[in-house]
């Protein structure tokens, strides 16, 4: 079964890590301790863990990875529930989709999308939540927000890519 998930053939092992490390992520995430504030701004780490699991798998992984890791999300948010779970789910699928059919996998196209995803989800969280607050709060939180959360995207690029390489069977 598990086998035809995903076109590369991973084994069990490999998806039993990738549920850890999305577990891990976000518990790093929610505990305050862990991550530094910037200019006090919080980063998601979950997101370009989601993106780069799309990026090193099939569509089927990168919906699934997507929508684990929006639940999660939306278990502690205090905004409207279902938000983080359908556009982690729609940014898994989008990120699995260009690097399927669109872009290659290399570092630099790879981290340009990381980017535009990150803009699109802090975009979309402030039309749907924090547009009354203005344009300021745009450019002030969500842009300085969706930049310190593209950086985690160098370190899971990197080791997305060698246990994608490492467990296929």
């Amino acid at each position: 079964m598990l086998e035809d998930f995903g076109r590369k053939k991973h084994n069990y092992l490999y998806f039993i890590l990738l549920g850890i490390f999305v577990l891990t992520v976000f518990l790093i995430q929610t505990s305050v301790a862990f991550l530094p504030k910037i200019f006090g701004i919080l980063p998601l780490p979950l997101l370009p863990a989601v993106i780069c699991i799309g990026f090193f798998n099939s569509e089927n992984i990168g919906f699934t990875a997507g929508l684990f890791s929006g639940i999660l999300m939306d278990l502690i948010s205090d905004k409207f529930q279902g938000f983080n779970t359908i556009v982690f789910l729609l940014i898994g699928l989008s990120a699995s989709l260009l690097c399927e059919y669109l872009i290659n996998r290399r570092f630099f196209p790879c981290m340009l999308t990381a980017t535009a995803l990150c803009f699109l989800y802090y975009l979309l969280y402030w039309a749907f939540f924090e547009a009354n607050q203005g344009i300021y709060y745009l450019i002030r939180v969500c842009a300085l927000q969706s930049l310190y959360t593209c950086l985690f995207t160098i370190p899971f690029y990197f080791i997305f890519k060698s246990l994608s390489k490492k467990l296929i069977k």
